[in-house]
């Protein structure tokens, strides 16, 4: 995808000055990066995904100590963002704006969700206006105070406060995930890694896991899922589910919200 990415023009190029390699920065577009993109927040069918992160040309940039938005900032982001959603189309990509809205005023970048679809895969993904009337993607530049009792972070560690290192159920870590990522209506949102017990998990070198890791990876998940829905939370694993003998965690998108528009719709 870096490679489609510096084809397209989108990223920046090394160029060479006296045998030493400069970095260089499309000048008036901004540039682009690709950015890991987790299985569990892949759109339906997708074979291979990604985030495009595109940050504005540095004249339209938010002034970090000021606050200040240059004048022309909100055409510029709306405009490259048309243009590279038209030519990451070109190159054969499905690609769509996702998530909570994201703006120069209140963002440093825009995130596109860019993927493929596997063999026999149809794009029903996402539902027209899905995130239409949310409120702005966090973080953003806004001050935001929640009291603990209210904080979604606080609440969901609490939440896996039991699933700490060493635990017969596995080990199970909460992380930020971009907002591009976030599905519809979704008023929190967050990636939760598991991990087996270490007697379970494979060893260097080997090509497949210990005896019983097959049943513990299935209860620890199940119950993990069980645990997480029972306090109020919506969960979701990859359609390709991970396997103890190539993979050493699994990860579950896990969000509050209305329920997610049907695929189908």
């Amino acid at each position: 995808m870096e490679q489609d990415l510096a084809k397209l023009g989108l990223a920046p190029a090394t160029e060479m000055r006296r045998g030493i390699p400069y970095t260089v920065i499309p000048a008036g577009r901004g540039w682009c990066q690709a950015v890991y993109a987790p299985p569990e927040a892949w759109p339906p069918g997708a074979e291979v995904c990604a985030i495009v992160r595109w940050r504005p040309d540095a004249a339209f940039r938010r002034d970090r100590t000021t606050g200040r938005v240059p004048a022309g900032a909100e055409i510029h982001w709306k405009l490259r963002t048309r243009a590279m959603l038209r030519d990451l189309e070109a190159a054969g990509y499905l690609a769509v704006v996702s998530g909570p809205p994201r703006s120069p005023r209140l963002h440093p970048h825009e995130d596109i969700l860019i993927w493929r679809l596997g063999p026999g895969a149809h794009w029903s993904w996402p539902p027209h206006e899905a995130w239409d009337g949310m409120d702005p993607a966090r973080p953003n530049h806004q001050r935001e105070y929640r009291p603990r009792a209210r904080d979604p972070w606080a609440l969901l560690s609490t939440t896996l406060g039991e699933y700490r290192v060493g635990s017969d159920h596995g080990r199970a870590l909460a992380e930020s995930i971009d907002a591009v990522l976030w599905p519809q209506q979704a008023e929190y949102c967050a990636r939760v890694r598991w991990q087996p017990h270490p007697k379970y998990q494979r060893r260097p070198g080997d090509d497949h896991a210990p005896p019983g890791a097959a049943a513990h990876w299935k209860a620890g998940v199940h119950r993990l899922t069980h645990r997480l829905t029972g306090a109020g939370y919506r969960v979701r694993t990859a359609e390709h589910p991970a396997s103890p003998d190539r993979d050493d965690e699994v990860g579950l998108l896990v969000w509050r919200g209305p329920l997610p528009f049907s695929y189908d719709e």
